[in-house]
């Protein structure tokens, strides 16, 4: 019988496969946070995603800034403003800081209209002023109804959720790699349009 002699695997692949295996853990943790979201355990779903936008943080990844709006988002829904205006601020300010600015104004739009469209104005009037006064001379776009921008088109090719990580895609505020593939703004995986 040949006794078959294995090849060394080259140092990179070791690395890369460490790395995976390092980031599956996280990715579980990702994919629970948004399984609770969807299904309304809106409490454990705010501390999920917190923790991992910590994480993130510490690590300075700059998905870390839609782990903190997400955990924001979760709070609101539970119907603890406080912890939610926190988180959303908090997720904002880490997107000007992490080289996001260019986002910020869409995002920061997005988030002030659901605040307002459940009927909390009072906490998206403070929300937009703190946001102000961190970053002096943000405009802020007022929601247009289908406003849309120039991945419209694109948009509509995109799937509804990420097969990776199971988060909502916004194909407004996705980051478009090219024509056919886009990034998912939580986990960062590679999503292909349909075509």
């Amino acid at each position: 019988m040949p006794v078959f002699r294995r090849r060394p695997i080259p140092a990179r692949w070791r690395a890369a496969r460490r790395v995976g295996l390092a980031a599956q853990p996280g990715l579980l943790r990702l994919q629970q946070a948004h399984r609770l979201m969807a299904e309304g355990a809106y409490v454990q779903a705010a501390a999920v995603f917190a923790e991992l936008s910590d994480d993130a943080a510490v690590h300075a990844v700059p998905r870390s800034a839609q782990l903190s709006i997400q955990a924001g988002r979760a709070w609101v829904m539970a119907g603890d403003l406080p912890k939610g205006c926190q988180r959303l601020l908090l997720g904002l300010t880490r997107m000007g800081e992490m080289g996001q600015a260019g986002r910020m104004p869409m995002v920061a739009s997005r988030l002030l209209a659901e605040l307002r469209a459940r009927g909390f104005e009072a906490d998206a009037h403070t929300l937009q002023t703190e946001l102000m006064e961190r970053f002096p001379g943000l405009q802020i776009p007022a929601p247009g109804p289908g406003a849309a921008s120039g991945g419209a088109a694109q948009a509509r090719r995109l799937p509804a959720k990420c097969p990776y990580c199971g988060g909502n895609i916004n194909p407004e505020l996705v980051d478009w790699l090219d024509e056919n593939s886009a990034a998912c703004e939580y986990c960062g995986s590679t999503l292909q349009t349909d075509e």
